[in-house]
């Protein structure tokens, strides 16, 4: 990856294998869903949502990472149409 800076140290860079969340979306009684994943321990997990595209993301739920499978679930009526991710910062 190449950087604009030569300010940058090995140490600046954060790696997490994005594919290790496995982010599912599935829907449950009366039309709710529950939105899943594997969580990134040490780290804020913002579970955002959009009904448009281009998106604008809006956070639904947000936690503290423990490693673990975490499941949120959206009761919302307006849940139709909506196009969820999980965001993790550091």
């Amino acid at each position: 990856m190449p950087f604009l800076s030569t300010n940058y140290t090995y140490s600046d860079i954060v790696f997490v294998d994005i594919s290790l969340l496995n982010v599912q979306v599935r829907i449950v009684t009366n039309g709710a869903r529950e939105i899943s994943w594997n969580s990134v321990a040490g780290a804020t997990n913002r579970v955002q949502f959009t009904t448009n595209l281009p998106p604008v993301w809006q956070t639904f739920a947000a936690t503290n990472g423990s490693g673990s499978p975490m499941t949120v679930i959206d009761t919302s009526t307006n849940a139709a149409r909506r196009f969820y991710r999980v965001k993790v910062d550091f």
